[in-house]
């Protein structure tokens, strides 16, 4: 018994300095996480689409925010004032300020233009173009010279082409223009300009037939449809079909008798226009 009471103070001193040696390991270890911490992985921002964050206005640029859809960080962007867009009573059409004088009848070289072709490069008149400023859609109408203008200063975001008039081929979709600097969008289609045939019907005394069932076929392939309010039907055809030869009118109506060849076929021959009378059977 008094061997264990002569080793006890040594016993514990032992284990307490045991206990000290570990916890200073500890800090050690601890100090060392602190002083050098882990990377953070550097992210590739995968940003989504932008949304308005404050509206321009005709003299107050906007702005526009993107957020990474991995870390969230944000992107923003300036979206241009559109500057004003008077028109001929010299008021703005977009905050109705008013200004002395008018723009002139006539688009000046300093004007944004969208032109639309055919696949000639021949101008289209009457072509649907959407355009968007500060991302406000407006659409137009292609005049005579195939064009819209705008004043230079409008912050065009994207111009689109959506229709073509009657009197065109089907054309190849284009995606849609975002202009940086130019002053000027060209649509050059594929759209063939097409042929107008017109087949009128008259009554035996020369009054327009209204309301008739007929129809315009090239070969096998035909176009129907009812007379308007002047007896007129009328449909397009490719240079190609034209020039054939072989355009043909038929009246769908079994209450009329009219000049035709065994199958009920009158031909156009060089001409795009063709009269038939009709007579009651």
């Amino acid at each position: 018994m008094k061997f264990f009471k002569k080793i006890l103070p040594f016993f514990a001193t032992a284990v307490l300095a045991l206990c000290l040696a570990f916890s200073l390991a500890a800090c050690g270890e601890e100090e060392s996480s602190t002083d050098n911490p882990p990377e953070t992985p550097v992210c590739d921002h995968t940003f989504g689409e932008y949304t308005m964050t404050s509206k321009p206005s005709c003299t107050v640029d906007g702005s526009q925010k993107a957020v990474c859809s991995k870390c969230g960080t944000e992107k923003t962007e300036p979206i241009k004032a559109s500057g004003h867009r008077y028109a001929n009573d010299g008021v703005c059409v977009i905050c109705g300020e008013g200004e002395s004088g008018s723009l002139p009848d006539e688009p000046s070289e300093n004007y944004f233009t969208v032109t639309v072709k055919d696949k000639d490069g021949a101008p289209i008149s009457g072509a649907t173009v959407s355009v968007y400023v500060n991302w406000v859609l407006s659409t137009y109408t292609t005049d005579g010279d195939g064009k819209i203008s705008l004043p230079e200063n409008t912050a065009v975001n994207m111009v689109t082409l959506d229709k073509l008039p009657d009197g065109y081929s089907s054309f190849t979709a284009e995606d849609p223009i975002m202009p940086t600097e130019e002053k000027s969008v060209v649509f050059d289609t594929d759209a063939e300009k097409m042929v107008r045939f017109t087949v009128t019907l008259k009554s035996e005394d020369g009054s327009a037939m209204a309301d008739v069932n007929a129809q315009i076929c090239f070969s096998e392939v035909c176009k129907p449809g009812q007379t308007d309010e002047n007896g007129n039907l009328s449909v397009y055809f490719t240079k190609t079909e034209a020039e054939s030869g072989q355009i043909k009118a038929k009246v769908n109506d079994d209450a009329y008798e009219y000049e035709c060849d065994a199958d009920g076929y009158v031909y156009f021959g060089d001409a795009t226009e063709l009269v038939i009378i009709l007579k009651n059977k």
